[in-house]
């Protein structure tokens, strides 16, 4: 089997990274990421032993939130962790089973560990936790029982940085202020307006860097 196998493909993966290294160009930018993943894997086996106090769901979503609470506890330099979490691309039966709402429990539940987590070990002072989706739903109901992409959705921002609320209004649900195009929702802010303001304001950056011929709004959730 392919665990078995693992020493045999950890070498050839070497062996095409090294011998791509003076490539040049993109090939070479290639080989030199691919080693740096290498690398954090052999960094992943010597990571200290780490006590959880959180208390994360058993799932995956659970297990890769407390691998980012022991990387975070080893202090070695990674600033950024993105954690995916699928099954809420639900075009039917939305809610069958409370699939739906058990699928954000578990989102809710790894949080909130997460933090538990860093609190022990004095991060969270230090940590923003940001949960988004790459596309909203429509506010609508299809005819299979669930919804479809939309443009509209929420965005959370966790920490002990962050002034508690809600930052904008939640969007009109009033039928004559929806879209009779697209049947979304009429926007309220901006998403680049709430990365912008964590670029400005909790990571030092400039904001126009990030979004050029965006006119960039502080929406001042940060305190």
């Amino acid at each position: 089997d392919h665990w078995s196998d693992k020493d045999n493909r950890l070498a050839a993966y070497q062996a095409m990274s090294a011998g791509l290294g003076g490539a040049g160009g993109d090939l070479q930018v290639m080989a030199e990421t691919s080693g740096g993943i290498l690398d954090l894997m052999d960094t992943f086996s010597t990571l200290p032993d780490f006590t959880h106090v959180g208390a994360y769901p058993d799932s995956s979503l659970g297990e890769r939130m407390q691998l980012v609470a022991r990387l975070m506890a080893a202090d070695l330099g990674m600033r950024y962790f993105h954690v995916a979490q699928g099954g809420f691309d639900d075009h039917s039966d939305q809610n069958q089973d409370n699939g739906h709402a058990e699928n954000l429990a578990k989102v809710s539940q790894a949080v909130s560990a997460l933090y538990d987590d860093l609190a022990a070990v004095g991060l969270a002072d230090d940590t923003l936790i940001v949960v988004f989706s790459e596309f909203g739903r429509t506010v609508y109901e299809n005819g299979s029982g669930g919804t479809d992409h939309g443009s509209v959705g929420p965005v959370l921002v966790l920490g002990n940085g962050v002034t508690g609320g809600l930052t904008t209004p939640h969007p009109s649900m009033d039928p004559a202020d929806i879209d009779p195009d697209t049947d979304e929702l009429p926007m309220t802010t901006d998403f680049r307006d709430v990365l912008g303001t964590i670029v400005g304001e909790w990571l030092g950056g400039d904001p126009g860097t990030v979004f050029p011929g965006h006119s960039y709004t502080n929406l001042g959730f940060l305190a």
